[in-house]
């Protein structure tokens, strides 16, 4: 599920120069995190290549644990027989999610010494403010072999999500005519 919120408010300062024409602007985004399958990672059911079969889920066992080194815990599934299915489901673990606050503060300064509509805009502009990570879906292929090895980094996060940026600053001095 995506969410997000976006505003831009005007400040109330009048006066003089250096206070009027102050504006913030910002956006709040969030979204859940994307489903995804659990993998047996070998070729358990004889059909050649096929290492996206599923593995056998053990019942009343807790999957999410959602931390970066464990975000599910792969010993709640089992290899299944040699060339039968696995009963665990499609897209049964979620992944982890993003959220995302960008802030823009920026000031328009009238010039009516150049022209009427001559204006400088000063802008200061912070993506992903509180630098929040943005992480990649963990490892889901749970076994290495046939004969039922544990694949270490099942469960485990080790990349970014694909448009995962760290916090950026930037300025800009803008005029307008």
């Amino acid at each position: 599920m995506f969410g997000a919120i976006n505003g831009l408010v005007a400040l109330p300062f009048h006066g003089n120069q250096f206070v009027e024409g102050w504006q913030i602007s910002g956006l709040l985004g969030q979204n859940t995190g994307l489903p995804f399958s659990p993998y047996t990672g070998t070729d358990i059911i004889g059909w050649a290549g096929s290492n996206n079969n599923r593995p056998n889920y053990v019942a009343g066992c807790q999957v999410q644990v959602e931390m970066p080194n464990k975000w599910f815990d792969p010993n709640c599934y089992t290899l299944p027989a040699a060339g039968t299915l696995g009963n665990a489901g499609r897209d049964t673990i979620i992944g982890p999610g993003i959220v995302q606050v960008d802030l823009a503060v920026f000031k328009d300064t009238k010039v009516p010494k150049i022209s009427e509509a001559f204006r400088i805009q000063f802008r200061a502009e912070a993506y992903n403010l509180f630098n929040h990570p943005a992480f990649g879906l963990p490892g889901n292929s749970m076994f290495t072999s046939a004969a039922g090895a544990r694949n270490t980094a099942a469960g485990v996060i080790t990349t970014l999500a694909g448009n995962a940026t760290a916090r950026q600053l930037q300025f800009g001095l803008k005029f307008l005519f």
